[in-house]
């Protein structure tokens, strides 16, 4: 049995690894809660890390706890690999302030 990964409380520019790496870390981490198994690659697409359309919807529902971002579903679509994702939550957060 697959233990599920922790996903870290919200969001926090202050967090060790620091900005994108830190949002990949999170995006990793949510990945492989929704899958059950982990996920190292920043580069694959959602698609080919196995996600359907209700995996898609989990993993947005998770990212967006962690993150405290308002997501929409399409923001997977938009942006399909993990590193993408953590730019645009990057530029999002800084949008913001």
């Amino acid at each position: 049995m697959i233990e599920e990964s922790p996903v870290p409380g919200p969001f926090d520019e202050s967090q060790s690894l620091g900005g994108e790496y830190a949002l990949i870390e999170i995006i990793h981490r949510a990945v492989a809660a929704v899958l059950g198994r982990p996920s190292t690659d920043a580069d694959s697409t959602f698609h080919d890390l196995g996600f359907d359309s209700m995996g898609l919807l989990e993993l947005c529902n998770r990212l967006a706890t962690c993150t405290g971002a308002a997501l929409p579903v399409t923001v997977l679509f938009d942006y399909p690999t993990p590193a993408a994702l953590a730019r645009e939550l990057l530029r999002l957060k800084a949008a913001q302030s």
